[in-house]
């Protein structure tokens, strides 16, 4: 593939990537695309990345970002010779360094952090652990006025005994 082939992928300076595809030719790195929710790749006109092969399938994969899932590639030609971190594959969901194969051509992925998967255990952690957050914030602003009304009732008291002071200095300085 020469470099005036390669495909312009337009940014979307409103929209941050969900993943970025680098990709490479006989170990040589050519050019890195961002993945914004959907990247075709094989041969023919509508793909994203058209490579050149005559023994290669006019499509090979596909990405989608799924909800509450991640980056999916499916392999759209199942005996193409496409290979996920070695392995043969239909579909599967896309981890950060997970590496795809296919003749000379390899794609590697680097998923944005908001990608990443966690267990419903671990999703559920955070909203706890904002709750507790913010129960703490609201006794806090609760210890804080009690400990302000306090305050207030103490000075009061102070000012009360300041002004019996200065009254009876006030009667005394009379009386001399």
């Amino acid at each position: 593939m020469k470099e005036d082939e390669l495909p312009f992928i337009t940014e979307r300076p409103d929209v941050a990537p969900l993943a970025t595809m680098v990709f490479s030719c006989l170990n040589k790195q050519i050019q890195s695309f961002p993945i914004y929710d959907t990247f075709l790749v094989g041969t023919v006109t509508g793909c994203e990345l058209r490579l050149a092969g005559l023994d290669l399938p006019a499509l090979l994969f596909q990405l989608n970002y799924v909800k509450q899932k991640g980056l999916l590639v499916r392999s759209i030609t199942p005996l193409s010779g496409l290979t996920l971190n070695g392995a043969s594959f239909q579909e599967s969901i896309l981890k950060s360094n997970d590496k795809l194969n296919i003749g000379n051509y390899e794609f590697s992925f680097i998923l944005a952090d908001s990608l990443t998967v966690t267990s419903p255990i671990e999703n559920s952690l955070p909203k706890f652990k904002d709750k507790l957050t913010a129960r703490n914030k609201i006794k806090g602003k609760v210890k804080n006025k009690r400990f302000l009304s306090r305050l207030i009732k103490k000075l009061k008291n102070k000012i009360d005994l300041l002004k019996t002071d200065l009254s009876s200095l006030t009667e005394n300085n009379r009386t001399i």
